[in-house]
């Protein structure tokens, strides 16, 4: 179990670090498409929270204590910081890379809670492996062309 638990701690500080990258982004959009852009990232960040939430509260289950500092956060997560500079689409593009990776890693997570036979875990990947894989999708098309 403590192979999940030690993965658990890496997709919450991935997904709070996503959570404020999307954010920052969703405040600092400007251009073209700044109204669509601005509602759909808003939305992504309110499922991002929830997530954070879910996460830490199963790491909480599962009898361990949750990091919570932007120190333990910065350490575990491989999400790169937000440049509020990017103009809109190299935000997408951004943000697009940082859900592949989400897709990439919770992929190798779900195949750990296979061995471990930890199917709620698992379940829980499997949910958040789809919500990445369509903001994939509609980062994709947004910028398609």
């Amino acid at each position: 179990m403590t192979k999940v638990i030690n993965q658990l701690k890496v997709v919450l500080a991935d997904t709070y670090s996503l959570y404020l990258k999307t954010q920052n982004y969703h405040w600092n959009v400007v251009g073209e498409h700044f109204n669509s852009l601005h509602k759909m990232l808003e939305e992504q960040y309110e499922k991002l929270a929830e997530m954070v939430d879910e996460t830490a509260e199963k790491i909480r289950m599962l009898g361990e204590k949750a990091p919570g500092t932007f120190s333990e956060f910065s350490a575990l997560s491989s999400t790169k910081n937000p440049n509020s500079e990017y103009p809109w689409r190299k935000m997408v593009e951004d943000l697009l890379n940082d859900h592949k990776n989400m897709c990439i890693n919770i992929e190798k997570f779900i195949k750990i809670c296979e061995e471990e036979q930890d199917y709620t875990t698992n379940d829980m990947l499997t949910q958040r492996l789809a919500f990445h894989q369509k903001i994939c999708w509609m980062l994709k098309s947004l910028i398609a062309g």
